[in-house]
């Protein structure tokens, strides 16, 4: 078996992205990030780095080593989670109110009053962006910042030897990496 399925395999499943889908442009995007920081930052130059989208809902984000390889293992759902997080953040009309021209807080309180009153789950209106194109704008932004942000600091283990040295501790560090604490 493939070192990177069986990976795959006892991380819950990797699933494919769609060539559209926001999961398929951070992927580009962030291999992108993994062929600069080899270039600038890693010693070794030959580092092989793989992303993969895990299908487990108790991980965020994965560090694992398969062969000589490191696969970074992101949950698949989490770039759309992160947009409608910022898409909600930036509808808010208190939230950075010099950008654009926000909804007046008294028509966000009374729709989401109005869904009260249907007794309806606050959370259930997805996806919930901006009206305003600029704080939509923005709120992409802040979308691929935070991302990227998320990602880079799963390099960052492999980069500070953090994944080789737990593998080095043995069975006990190497638990912590399995449930995805690295």
């Amino acid at each position: 078996m493939d070192p990177f399925e069986d990976f795959a395999r006892t991380r819950g499943g990797v699933v494919e992205a769609h060539p559209n889908s926001v999961a398929a442009f951070f992927k580009a995007r962030w291999q992108q990030i993994i062929d600069e920081s080899i270039a600038s930052i890693f010693r070794d130059k030959s580092t092989v780095i793989r992303i993969g989208w895990l299908a487990r809902e108790n991980i965020n984000a994965t560090v694992s080593k398969v062969g000589a390889a490191y696969v970074v293992g992101i949950n698949a759902p989490t770039p759309s989670v992160f947009m409608l997080l910022f898409n909600r953040f930036m509808r808010d009309p208190e939230t950075f109110p010099n950008i654009g021209k926000p909804a007046s807080s008294e028509q966000v309180v009374a729709h989401e009053a109005s869904r009260a009153q249907r007794h309806e789950d606050p959370m259930s209106e997805v996806p919930a962006f901006p009206s305003d194109p600029d704080r939509a704008r923005w709120a992409r932004g802040i979308t691929r910042i935070a991302l990227d942000f998320f990602f880079v600091h799963e390099i960052t283990h492999i980069s500070h030897d953090h994944l080789d040295w737990i593998i080095k501790q043995g069975s006990s560090a190497a638990q912590i990496v399995s449930h995805g604490v690295v």
